[in-house]
């Protein structure tokens, strides 16, 4: 019986080492998996961080004024470009309705055609200045409930297009000095 129950404990220890080597593969495995997966929450946030700070230059230094409307046209946000090209301090633009400052109602119609053709609008500048100024606005896909559903970008063409009228009436009025 004396060997029966050495042979017995020897079975146990054997099976408790070999139990307790299998505890410590597992846990060394979740270590390694633990140290992975804080790499690459760590190489994900810093990609997102560059990305934003893309995104945040992209907006800063465009030359073209640039908003992001959310459902009901209102401007989440706005760059600087855009502020001058309407003639406002760049804090004033959020919460402000972005078709509220084109004349004769014209941009709902205009602006509700396929994405990405641009219209040429006339808007008022806060100084009280009519300009025409070519947009496009295309709808950014999300998620239900957003806060940004379209993107508009919008460019002062004031000066060209009154050029182009000038060359034309200028190549009018030559047209009818050469039939005389």
């Amino acid at each position: 019986k004396g060997g029966a129950g050495r042979s017995e404990v020897r079975s146990m220890v054997g099976a408790g080492l070999v139990v307790s080597l299998l505890l410590f593969a597992v846990v060394l495995a979740l270590a390694h998996t633990q140290s992975r997966a804080e790499q690459l929450a760590e190489a994900m946030s810093e990609s997102y961080r560059r990305s934003e700070q893309r995104f945040r230059n992209a907006m800063l230094y465009s030359g073209s004024g640039i908003a992001l409307l959310d459902g009901e046209g209102r401007i989440v946000e706005a760059n600087p470009a855009l502020s001058r090209i309407l003639g406002v301090a760049p804090g004033a633009l959020p919460g402000t309705r972005f078709l509220a400052r084109f004349l004769d109602g014209e941009a709902d119609e205009a602006l509700a055609g396929s994405a990405l053709t641009p219209a040429t609008l006339q808007l008022r500048r806060s100084d009280g200045d009519i300009r025409l100024v070519q947009v496009v606005l295309s709808e950014v896909p999300g998620d239900e409930g957003s806060d940004v559903a379209a993107l508009v970008q919008v460019s002062d063409a004031t000066d060209r297009i009154r050029a182009e009228r000038a060359v034309r009436l200028l190549n009018r009025t030559l047209e009818a000095r050469a039939r005389l």
